[in-house]
């Protein structure tokens, strides 16, 4: 029971996380998460986003989550720097101390929902469109949206500080449990495939218009 709780803890995390490396008030869920070195690397995913050359965090076409897991994540712990390290380090043994394998688990569910939304939120699209203002995947809807703290807007996420309102590229996710689909490398190419394809020929997606319209009236 415990150990179920602490993997939503740490899907839980993934968000607030973010949320908190936004208004600089992360060093709390940093120590829970064991993610000091996220605050570093998420400052130069911004930085580098629309210069193109965050390749830490674009996952290329027909790459597999385990590949793009492998390829960036420990580069990313050490593009953080040595400070990111020990006190992640620390967090770690301390934590781990006190609580044993209930934190762990909420370190490793952390950690994997973490990339795995790094991973489908950039997938490809940088091999694709040479428009940056494309380069992310985004996901409509309120439920998804509500439980992601507005996340599946990702295009708008990233621009937002730019002030162009941002073209996207949607991916049709059925349900909450579609974020798992890259745990199946084939299915979730043939599936990707397709959002590529129906993007392409949908261009400009009224659709997120429309839904950020009815939040105005």
């Amino acid at each position: 029971m415990y150990f179920i709780l602490s993997f939503f803890v740490g899907v839980l995390m993934m968000n607030v996380q973010h949320d908190a490396i936004h208004r600089n008030k992360h060093w709390i869920t940093s120590i829970i998460t064991c993610g000091w070195y996220l605050k570093p690397f998420h400052a130069m995913h911004h930085k580098n986003f629309l210069e193109g050359e965050d390749d830490f965090s674009w996952a290329r076409k027909n790459e597999s989550f385990y590949k793009f897991f492998k390829r960036t994540h420990l580069k990313r712990r050490v593009m953080a720097g040595k400070k990111s390290f020990i006190l992640d380090m620390l967090s770690f043994s301390v934590m781990s101390y006190f609580f044993g394998w209930y934190y762990i688990v909420i370190v490793i569910s952390f950690t994997f929902h973490w990339e795995i939304f790094e991973y489908w939120s950039h997938y490809a699209l940088k091999g694709i469109t040479k428009d940056k203002f494309k380069w992310s995947w985004n996901v409509l809807g309120k439920k998804f949206n509500y439980l992601m703290l507005g996340l599946g807007y990702h295009s708008k996420h990233h621009l937002k500080k730019i002030g162009r309102f941002p073209v996207i590229y949607n991916v049709d996710f059925k349900s909450l449990m579609h974020i798992y689909l890259p745990l199946m490398p084939k299915k979730y190419f043939r599936f990707m495939n397709k959002q590529i394809l129906i993007n392409k020929k949908k261009g400009i997606l009224w659709a997120f218009y429309l839904e950020l319209l009815s939040h105005l009236f």
